[in-house]
């Protein structure tokens, strides 16, 4: 039974007890940013990667890469320049 005060809970459940999820490299990919990482990435696919995911993605050490996952990283590190590109003058407009 949970204790409330003021209809809020004051006790929660611990994070510690969650369940793990276990995924090939393909499946991360295409469960967090929707895209099969063996395929082209298309400049409508990079508009649609949200920046924070992108750099969660990127980001990190890796210690151990048996699976080449640091090669799948590199296509994800940066917008081709296009695509920067784009954006920049996005964030132009908006600014002016």
């Amino acid at each position: 039974m949970y204790q409330q005060f003021l209809g809020f809970a004051t006790s929660f459940e611990c994070p510690h007890k969650s369940v793990v999820d276990i995924f090939t490299i393909r499946s991360f990919f295409e469960k967090y940013l929707a895209i099969d990482p063996s395929c082209n990435i298309e400049p409508t696919d990079w508009l649609t990667f949200p920046q924070q995911r992108l750099l969660e993605v990127t980001s990190g050490k890796v210690y151990y890469d048996g699976l080449q996952l640091e090669e799948v990283r590199q296509k994800f590190s940066y917008y081709p320049q296009d695509v920067w590109l784009y954006l920049l003058s996005c964030q132009w407009v908006r600014i002016s």
